[in-house]
Parts: C-alpha cells; sequence; structure tokens
C-alpha cells in the first residue's frame, strides 16, 4: 500500500480500514464508535489520530482510545463513546495479515 492510501476490507463479517501513515499499517474498525461515521472519510491527524467527518471525534489508531470530545459535560448521555476497535497488522513474507482478537 502506498503513503497515505487507505483501503476497506472485511473480516469475519467486521468492517474495517487500513491506511499505510508514514510507512506504518494500521487497521481499524470503519465505524466510529460514536454515532457510526464511516472513517473512511475521516481526517488522519499526526501519525496515529483519526478524527471522524460526523461528530469530530478523534480517536488514537495504537490504542483506539478517544483523545478528543468535542461535547461538553452538560451533553450528558450524547457525549458518550467507546473506544475505537484496532487490530495488529503483520507483514509475513510480503503478505499483510490481520491479528483478531
Amino acid at each position: 500500500m502506498k503513503e497515505g492510501e487507505t483501503k476497506k476490507i472485511e473480516i469475519d463479517g467486521k468492517d474495517l480500514l487500513i491506511v499505510n501513515i508514514r510507512g506504518e499499517l494500521k487497521c481499524f474498525s470503519r465505524w466510529c464508535p460514536h454515532k457510526g461515521g464511516d472513517l473512511a472519510y475521516g481526517d488522519f491527524i499526526g501519525g496515529n489520530q483519526i478524527k471522524c467527518h460526523l461528530h469530530g471525534y478523534i480517536y488514537n489508531l495504537d490504542t483506539g482510545n478517544a483523545v478528543y470530545i468535542p461535547y461538553r459535560d452538560g451533553y450528558g448521555k450524547w457525549k458518550d463513546t467507546l473506544n475505537l476497535e484496532v487490530y495488529r497488522v503483520v507483514n509475513k513474507d510480503g503478505e499483510i495479515c490481520i491479528e483478531m482478537k
């Protein structure tokens, strides 16, 4: 995969994205855990974060943790989100392998 390129894949019924960020392959759920935005339209920030295009939540692509929640405490449940599912990528003899949990 070329630098900055993303690829949509499905494994075991899970919609995933693979992206090449500075030569490192990252794999994560295609759908934002906040309200289901398609992260294929998200913006990559730095070397390890993605910002959802719908509501602006930012997730760390190494841990899956939300690192920015754009709503104040008064928003209640609207503000809540789970962590993004991230998967380890291994290159075995030129083949991209995704380590499923």
